[in-house]
């Protein structure tokens, strides 16, 4: 409901001054941009919320790539140790 109509409900109901009825006007609007107000307020707060979920989202992602190109390194650190093995032991590779 727009402050207008809430100041012509407010009218047709009480059948006010005109100084009441510029008074309730006023209020009505005072109203309507407080709740404009309330509605900004909220939807900074959601984009603060976005936008910090998504660095987060970013950071984890980060982490994860990060992890998983270390656990590569080791698993080929790992091959060549293997190999090394192998080649200085070849009798026990046999054995197993």
């Amino acid at each position: 409901m727009t402050s207008s109509e809430i100041s012509a409900s407010v009218i047709k109901s009480n059948g006010d001054s005109a100084a009441d009825i510029q008074q309730t006007h006023v209020n009505a609007v005072n109203l309507a941009n407080g709740e404009k107000d309330k509605a900004d307020l909220v939807q900074g707060i959601l984009n603060q919320v976005q936008t910090r979920f998504q660095v987060m989202t970013d950071t984890v992602v980060e982490k994860i790539d990060s992890m998983g190109k270390q656990i590569d390194d080791l698993q080929t650190q790992i091959a060549v140790l293997e190999d090394q093995l192998k080649k200085n032991y070849p009798d026990d590779s046999a054995d197993k």
